[in-house]
């Protein structure tokens, strides 16, 4: 199940808002992280209790996912401000809890609107052990906690440089660089598993916007 509320409020210039969502998860994560846990459990059984308390921490059924944020909207005249602050947390260790925040301004010269930015995401992973000792016959299960927690890791910021041409009423073509600075660990939209992947992308795009 899905809940949530937000609130605005616009005084003068300036537009507010604050979001709260939640997510409630009634079964688990499929195929390998149900594995993963069923491994950690018949692992406990040879005296290791922390295997099977490590399986419960990254249970997801009747877990809850919390969504906080808050916004604003700053535009006068050709000046346009806007920012967002945004954090995530979880009852599952499975899911890093992650904290976000973005700032954007733009302002309109004729038809032209250059803008700039900067974005940022952070996470931060419970702490969980299995209680495994580092032995071979261990070891599967070991790298398989760790990759399971730090697949939703996120440590990076993006700097935006931007133009708007509003070249014909309700038509515009925004030109756009994102350059992106993370850390190696950092999960991206794409697979990467090149080894000398240093973290740093950067992103070129080209839109058009209309309405019809």
């Amino acid at each position: 199940p899905i809940a949530g509320a937000y609130a605005e409020y616009q005084t003068g210039n300036w537009q507010w808002r604050v979001t709260y969502a939640q997510i409630e998860f009634k079964h688990e994560l499929p195929d390998e992280v149900a594995a993963l846990r069923a491994g950690l459990n018949q692992a406990s059984r040879f005296d290791f209790p922390g295997a099977a308390e490590a399986a419960e921490s990254i249970s997801l059924t009747n877990t809850v996912s919390r969504f906080y944020s808050l916004g604003a909207v700053y535009d006068r005249g050709p000046l346009q401000v806007q920012g967002m602050l945004a954090q995530i947390r979880h009852e599952s260790a499975i899911y890093q809890d992650s904290f976000a925040a973005y700032l954007i301004a733009g302002y309109r010269i004729g038809q032209f609107t250059p803008f700039a930015g900067i974005a940022t995401s952070r996470s931060t992973a419970d702490s969980v052990s299995s209680g495994l000792p580092a032995a071979p016959q261990f070891a599967p299960l070991n790298a398989g906690l760790d990759g399971a927690i730090a697949r939703t890791h996120t440590d990076q910021t993006t700097y935006t440089l931007g133009v708007r041409w509003d070249f014909r009423r309700d038509m515009a073509l925004k030109a756009q660089v994102d350059m992106v600075r993370g850390a190696r660990d950092s999960i991206y939209l794409y697979p990467t598993h090149d080894a000398d992947f240093n973290g740093k992308l950067n992103v070129y795009s080209l839109a058009l916007d209309f309405v019809f």
